[in-house]
């Protein structure tokens, strides 16, 4: 693990694991804190929307103190245009309703867990570099956090796979193919820069979007839960690895089942395919 008095807090904090680190260095290794939020705007009030949130905490003693409401998890929401700002105390799963009256453009979303007394918080998960196993954790002490995720409300947000996947644009893979990458901690789809364009396209597009995941996304994610089947290790070095069994477990999916890949990709992505063939077909 390597020290930085800059970014620390003194003190073992989960966080993401970014784009440049190792999830091994991390405060607490082979644990990360990456919740999901879905922004939708109500059909019955269009001055209203939804916000659905899941939070996975894969440290079990933070988990622990979260029920036990020694921590609290926070969501800060924050529109620069009209400098609105509001906390929400919420649990693992739910949804928040927005009044959109004052906000424009963007909204950001910042997600973190804080102490809500002072307490010895205890943990088999620190890194061992730290030297110990508990400590002091003061009232109003952050333990986990997220950077601020950005929100559009002039439309209902996509949410995607996109946390692991980067598209790389290459003119020599045919249009309607493309590669993966897998060896680093971002999946890396290489594809025509053409598709990668209406890809890209497609996600601010309603109905498009759920053709997207069943056609494009669900293959992809079933590859993925084969490679973590074949080899689980991949998630104690792989961000994206981490993620997905992340969510794997939170959905109690057996992933490492290698024969249940393409099951497992679909109820991950909460069976779009199923929709998509409502809109599709039973509409007409």
């Amino acid at each position: 693990m390597q020290f930085d008095r800059d970014k620390s807090f003194g003190y073992p904090v989960l966080r993401p694991v970014f784009e440049d680190e190792k999830i091994k260095n991390m405060d607490f290794p082979r644990a990360q804190f990456e919740p999901v939020f879905d922004l939708k705007r109500s059909v019955e009030n269009p001055n209203v929307a939804e916000l659905e949130y899941e939070f996975t905490v894969s440290v079990p003693e933070m988990e622990d103190e979260i029920r036990s409401q020694k921590l609290s998890i926070k969501v800060d929401i924050r529109c620069g245009r009209t400098f609105f700002a509001k906390q929400y105390d919420v649990g693992f799963d739910g949804v928040i309703e927005i009044d959109l009256t004052n906000l424009r453009d963007v909204i950001e979303v910042h997600p973190y867990v804080v102490a809500t007394e002072d307490f010895t918080f205890s943990s088999k998960s620190i890194h061992p570099d730290f030297g110990f196993d508990s400590f002091l954790l003061k009232k109003g002490s952050i333990i986990a956090w997220h950077p601020p995720m950005p929100f559009s409300i002039e439309k209902e947000q996509y949410r995607t796979v996109r946390s692991i996947i980067d598209f790389h644009p290459n003119p020599e893979i045919k249009y309607g193919e493309y590669i993966l990458g897998t060896e680093n901690d971002y999946v890396v789809v290489y594809a025509h820069p053409d598709f990668v364009s209406q890809c890209r396209a497609a996600e601010n597009i309603q109905d498009a979007q759920l053709g997207l995941l069943s056609s494009f996304y669900i293959p992809i994610i079933a590859e993925l839960l084969l490679e973590l089947a074949k080899d689980g290790e991949k998630a104690d070095t792989l961000r994206w690895a981490s993620i997905i069994r992340a969510k794997a477990d939170a959905l109690k999916l057996e992933w490492s089942d290698e024969l249940k890949s393409i099951q497992n990709a679909q109820k991950l992505l909460r069976n779009p395919l199923s929709e998509f063939s409502k809109k599709a077909f039973l509409s007409s």
